[in-house]
């Protein structure tokens, strides 16, 4: 049922990075050169690779780079941090995992596709084409990405900007990772759970009551899920005893939806729920759908015409009593609207191809 809905899944033993050199100035040469790349081993002058994976001998690597650090005067804290660094970009992102690299106004969020190779075919971005002035990078270890969305950093959840602040080239993000499909994503499914994400674009101040009105709203949406799944979708059950249906869930702690939010204007919700039945998964998204307008997605084959029809005769006047179309105007609520095909698809794994190109900006 729930693949039927196309609620992507996140893969088992996806980590997730930050890749950034120079601070991100190097921004626009990741992203429109299909690339990440650090500056570590530039000192080296490794022959390149071409297609070829580079192959870490660390102990090697060590030797070579303590003697270039000790000629340029780098200290050994600096060259402990770049070896472990580059052990971390060769061996310990793989392909498929997500990547995110930052710019001055937004992230970009990426799927890994190279392997690690060594390569100095020249990325140049020229941001005054009349005078001819461009930055051409230099960052010779590099791998090859897919680039999905962009996300303006202006949105970020706190604890997701906050670990951006890391001053590292590479670092870890995975402990992140649910706030980073939330971006992304309205709705995610890992393991036993599935997740979805609400939007608050309301950029002026945001009253409580309408906050907490909504929180409300989604947590009677589990309840009335669970009625119908209980009851067989027999909506003249649910419609009798909901009063009665809701003080049980409520005193025998049947509730198992959790959520997290930041309210500050732009805001967004975060929801989980976990342990429930693919029945009642599917069924939740379908009621969850409806407060932003879809009334068809994904019924066919769980419920017939006239107790669908029965089920949002019924779902209408909650929505009446709870004043979704008021929440829906003052908290200008949405989902993630995202193209993310690019960070799904794997038809580009294991391709290190990585070309010349010059940008104009």
């Amino acid at each position: 049922m729930l693949s039927a809905l196309n609620i992507y899944e996140r893969p088992e033993g996806q980590r997730f990075w930050v890749v950034r050199c120079h601070g991100g100035r190097y921004y626009d040469h990741f992203v429109e050169g299909s690339l990440i790349g650090i500056s570590h081993l530039d000192l080296l002058g490794l022959d390149e690779t071409g297609k070829n994976t580079y192959n870490l001998d660390i102990d090697k690597l060590r030797e070579k780079l303590s003697k270039a650090y000790k000629k340029s005067s780098y200290s050994t804290t600096r060259l402990t941090s770049h070896i472990n660094q580059v052990s971390t970009f060769i061996k310990e992102i793989n392909i498929g995992d997500i990547v995110m690299t930052i710019g001055h106004s937004e992230i970009k969020i990426g799927r890994i596709v190279g392997n690690p190779i060594i390569n100095r075919k020249k990325i140049e971005v020229i941001s005054d084409p009349q005078a001819g002035q461009g930055e051409i990078m230099f960052a010779d270890l590099r791998r090859k990405v897919c680039w999905g969305p962009g996300v303006n950093r202006d949105i970020l959840p706190y604890g997701l900007l906050r670990s951006l602040r890391a001053n590292q080239a590479v670092f870890n993000i995975d402990t992140h990772w649910e706030y980073v499909y939330h971006l992304i994503y309205p709705f995610f499914r890992y393991k036993d759970s599935v997740y979805f994400t609400t939007n608050i674009k309301q950029k002026q101040s945001i009253d409580g009551f309408s906050v907490g009105q909504f929180f409300k709203l989604i947590s009677e949406l589990e309840i009335i899920t669970g009625a119908l799944e209980e009851s067989g979708i027999n909506i003249d059950y649910l419609k009798n005893n909901y009063n009665s249906i809701v003080e049980d869930y409520i005193l025998h702690n049947k509730l198992s939806l959790t959520a997290k939010g930041q309210f500050a204007s732009e805001g967004s919700a975060y929801f989980k729920l976990s342990k429930k039945t693919i029945r009642n998964l599917t069924i939740f998204y379908m009621l969850y759908s409806a407060i932003f307008g879809s009334t068809k997605l994904g019924w066919d084959g769980v419920v017939d015409l006239k107790t669908r029809e029965k089920i949002y005769q019924f779902l209408g006047e909650k929505f009446k009593q709870n004043h979704v179309d008021l929440l829906r105007e003052r908290l200008q609520l949405g989902v993630p609207e995202y193209n993310t095909k690019s960070l799904e698809d794997d038809s580009h794994d294991n391709d290190n191809a990585i070309e010349p190109k010059v940008i104009k900006i």
